[in-house]
């Protein structure tokens, strides 16, 4: 059975085995999705996700533990601009650097984050996340550095994005200039949260009419810059509880298996990069290099100008 952190003493907490217990992290943002479903959903998607494979982590290794901590309400990308509540990357990722680097210190091996909007820039902070606490271990440097070899066991301890590994070249052109889903808040999203409120207060009992994207991927951007982008397009009346539970364990399926074989002694480093990480544009220092990059033109052209008025 798992078990969330904040409901944890720290004796139990610290009774925890190190060498087979995982860090489930469930990241995601507040956003509009319409007039029928919560701004919270992805966040409520990421934890589903998290107790999913924690319950089968369980079940499929016996004697291991799984431990989920507390929903972080961050985002880096968002579906609208409408009514939204993004953070910027670094916000993300030093959040997972700052605590990733506490349980590392206490000796946990196996942190992993899950997001209910698995956007580029989204799943690139977390990537960069695990890439700052690996080369903190390896160099020994950080606010908890010399700490950061795990007590038990020969392995370095990682931060992965679960998702990341399922990302393909040809998403990368699908989304060059941020999150642009097909549908938000449509068929889709309306499935997962007729599967998870089912039963409930929350359970969607509004079906709006189809809305159409606009086809342009011009008129999208444009829209996205003029802070125009409405909570959903796509069609909600095609929602059912089934396609819902299918949306959210096609994603632990693809995730699970690469998850598996890391904590059986794989190398995560393959295991859970994704494409978008190619472009600067989805990292989390992208505007400081244009900063510096603007800097670096003023600066050349103030010289210019200098050695100019030198020689005449």
């Amino acid at each position: 059975m798992a078990l969330w952190l904040e409901k944890m003493t720290a004796d139990e907490f610290a009774a925890l085995p190190r060498e087979c217990t995982v860090i489930f992290f469930p990241v995601s943002g507040l956003e509009d999705h319409g007039p029928h479903l919560p701004m919270g959903l992805d966040m409520d998607e990421s934890q589903a996700l998290c107790r999913l494979a924690a319950e089968r982590l369980e079940a499929e290794k016996p004697g291991w533990r799984a431990v989920i901590a507390p929903v972080a309400p961050l985002a880096v990308d968002s579906n609208t601009t409408n009514f939204a509540f993004p953070v910027r990357g670094y916000v993300l990722r030093d959040y997972l650097v700052d605590v990733g680097s506490v349980m590392i210190r206490q000796g946990f091996r196996y942190l992993v984050g899950f997001t209910g909007n698995a956007a580029p820039r989204q799943v690139v902070a977390i990537e960069e996340a695990g890439r700052i606490l690996a080369r903190q271990a390896s160099q020994g440097r950080g606010l908890f550095g010399g700490f950061l070899r795990s007590r038990e066991g020969g392995g370095r301890a990682a931060l992965v994005s679960a998702q990341s590994g399922g990302t393909l070249p040809a998403d990368l052109w699908k989304m060059p200039f941020g999150s642009d889903p097909n549908e938000h808040g449509g068929a889709r999203d309306t499935s997962v949260a007729l599967w998870l409120y089912q039963g409930t207060l929350r359970e969607p009992k509004l079906k709006p009419m189809k809305i159409e994207r606009p086809s342009s991927a011009v008129s999208r951007l444009l829209l996205r810059f003029q802070k125009k982008t409405t909570g959903y397009w796509g069609d909600p009346t095609k929602a059912s509880v089934f396609a819902g539970e299918s949306a959210v364990t096609s994603i632990l399926d693809e995730a699970f298996p690469k998850l598996r074989a890391w904590f059986e002694g794989a190398n995560p480093n393959g295991l859970f990069k994704s494409w978008y990480s190619v472009l600067p544009s989805n990292k989390t220092t992208f505007r400081a290099w244009v900063l510096a990059f603007a800097v670096a033109v003023i600066w050349l052209a103030y010289v210019y100008v200098g050695i100019a008025r030198i020689g005449e």
